[in-house]
């Protein structure tokens, strides 16, 4: 019943189901790797808590795309979204698992935080 956020990037899935920090850049310590001069070495940041997700550039070079436009300054991100870093695209994908739609997930965790 949990929602999962699912990150695509270079044909390799990434699942989430809890809070993570996803680095994406150039240098090999990198969550996500992308091996391009135009790609600063800690280029962005994904910061996951399903089913939030936020992206942050980190004064990058080139910037980074969402959807074709700047991403500046925090950027919530939805079902589908399209990050381009450097010549890679990132897709980022909310799974809802039992839940009908966002209502159904709002209800769902009203009710666990009365029970907390």
């Amino acid at each position: 019943m949990k929602p999962i956020v699912k990150i695509t990037a270079d044909g390799e899935n990434y699942r989430f189901d809890r809070r993570k920090e996803l680095v994406v850049g150039r240098e090999r310590s990198c969550d996500i790797v992308v091996a391009d001069k135009d790609v600063s070495r800690r280029h962005c940041l994904f910061q996951i808590d399903p089913p939030a997700v936020w992206l942050r550039d980190l004064d990058s070079t080139h910037g980074t795309l969402v959807n074709s436009e700047p991403g500046r300054g925090m950027v919530e991100l939805h079902d589908g979204d399209a990050v381009r870093v450097g010549p890679m695209e990132i897709q980022v994908n909310v799974e809802l698992s039992g839940c009908e739609d966002r209502s159904d997930l709002f209800a769902q965790c009203l009710n666990e935080l009365q029970w907390k």
